[in-house]
């Protein structure tokens, strides 16, 4: 049966650690699990010509590496401050790498933890909250990931679940990794946005067959069908407000390939849009 026992919560030094933090100590609460903040520090590195790398070009890689070095010493002593506060007890990682080597560090990681809290990775406009860190934990580290959105203030354990059902891989690898939150949940509806291509004979027959195999699990969940929708993402977004849900679990759907992150459409509007949590795995 799947459990929670390791959670690992991202921490960059910005104002949006709070809320990251707070849903990983309520996680970590909720399942007796171990809680790890891990901060990634960036360090700022320069390409130089290969003909110029020596002298003063190496002089000054090396004090940008020491520039960063200290700044991440002021923002690890905060962070460590703002960890001990917290109800439950957390042990701190640091990660200080260059942007290209942030991603394997942190997949690294993802396969030895049983869920990571990041942030939504985008918003309105250009917004970005380290998409190729959220990349990497989720494609490359083969573990679920739960992430915030910047306007959550105050996390709480989810009564009222929403899942993005289809027939896919992708959501019944979600589903399986989100089961302990759907366990203790007083709630649980699997919304079906209805989409063209497959005619409805097959698409009834495995929705049956995952309420039935969700109730053997001690689930009790509700299927709804979703109409009227050109996009299956406002469709889930409406249900999810109409439903008033605390959670909202789905597949990432997309790839990863050459450190671009190739989502579709749905998944993207998701992670720009969704104003509460999001589970997500692929």
């Amino acid at each position: 049966m799947t459990m929670i026992k390791d959670v690992c919560v991202h921490l960059d030094g910005t104002a949006e650690d709070d809320g990251r933090l707070d849903h990983g100590a309520m996680i970590a609460d909720l399942f007796g699990a171990h809680l790890v903040g891990v901060y990634t520090n960036k360090i700022g590195v320069m390409m130089f010509p290969a003909t110029d790398f020596g002298g003063a070009s190496a002089e000054i890689l090396t004090e940008m590496i020491a520039d960063s070095r200290r700044a991440g010493d002021g923002v690890e002593k905060r962070l460590r401050a703002r960890c001990a506060t917290l109800p439950t007890p957390m042990d701190f990682r640091r990660i200080d790498e260059a942007d290209y080597l942030l991603g394997w560090a942190v997949a690294n990681l993802a396969r030895s933890t049983d869920l990571f809290v990041m942030s939504r990775p985008w918003g309105p406009g250009k917004a970005k909250r380290w998409p190729d860190l959220v990349e990497s934990a989720l494609f490359d580290g083969g573990r679920a990931v739960y992430l915030v959105p910047p306007e959550s203030k105050t996390a709480r354990m989810p009564k009222t679940i929403l899942v993005g059902w289809r027939d896919s891989r992708e959501a019944t690898r979600v589903l399986t990794e989100a089961l302990p939150f759907l366990k203790r949940a007083s709630s649980v509806i699997l919304a079906m946005v209805d989409e063209h291509g497959a005619p409805d004979r097959f698409k009834d027959v495995p929705a049956a067959g995952i309420v039935r195999h969700l109730d053997r699990h001690g689930v009790k969940a509700e299927l709804r069908r979703v109409s009227g929708w050109t996009h299956a993402s406002d469709g889930l977004l409406n249900e999810a407000r109409l439903c008033g849900a605390d959670l909202l679990v789905m597949g990432g759907y997309g790839h990863s390939r050459f450190r671009e992150w190739i989502m579709g459409g749905n998944s993207r509007a998701i992670l720009t849009e969704c104003t509460l949590p999001v589970l997500m795995a692929h």
